[in-house]
């Protein structure tokens, strides 16, 4: 067996194919950014995120990561500006996905802009429709007092919603909005 892996790299190698150190270096630099995020060190997170960035320019799924979760990061210090605009960066490289633009808007709803939120959320939900991103949407409608809306999404939410507690969290939601 091992004998046939290595014929096939060594085949790989002659055709013009690498397996960049670099990736699996990136790949574990991530992994290892996430626990330091999980961890609470965030700052430290930011900068392997950023030397990632900065080092890793082939790999697009890579440096999408990076930036994901650089941003997450920079939400966590309440620092909106850059954790947006490293969104911004990931709905850039990946503007068919719906998890980015949920994630953006997340960042705005934190930051308090509540109808830039509402707008990604809505691209969102124009990609996949989900219960939790209903929900989240319907969150920001509440945020601004616009119940009509809000139960709305709740109400699509809990069409959605596999789990029994989601459910009745949502219709407790409705009720109180009621």
């Amino acid at each position: 067996m091992l004998r046939k892996v290595g014929s096939v790299l060594f085949l790989l190698g002659l055709m013009g194919f690498s397996l960049s150190p670099a990736l699996a270096d990136s790949s574990d630099e991530l992994k290892r950014a996430n626990k330091l995020r999980c961890a609470g060190n965030h700052s430290e997170a930011i900068e392997l995120c950023t030397r990632i960035i900065e080092s890793e320019k082939d790999d697009q799924r890579i440096l999408r990561k990076a930036y994901m979760q650089r941003a997450f990061n920079y939400g966590r210090l309440e620092r909106y500006d850059r954790a947006i605009a490293d969104m911004d960066r990931v709905v850039e490289m990946k503007p068919d996905r719906s998890s980015s633009y949920s994630a953006r808007a997340r960042m705005y709803r934190q930051a308090g802009e509540l109808d830039r939120a509402i707008a990604d959320f809505s691209r969102s939900l124009d990609l996949r429709r989900n219960a939790g991103t209903l929900e989240d949407r319907g969150d920001c409608y509440a945020a601004k007092g616009d119940k009509k809306r809000a139960i709305a999404d709740y109400g699509g939410a809990i069409e959605k919603a596999a789990l029994k507690d989601s459910r009745k969290r949502l219709q407790e939601k409705i009720d109180a909005l009621r």
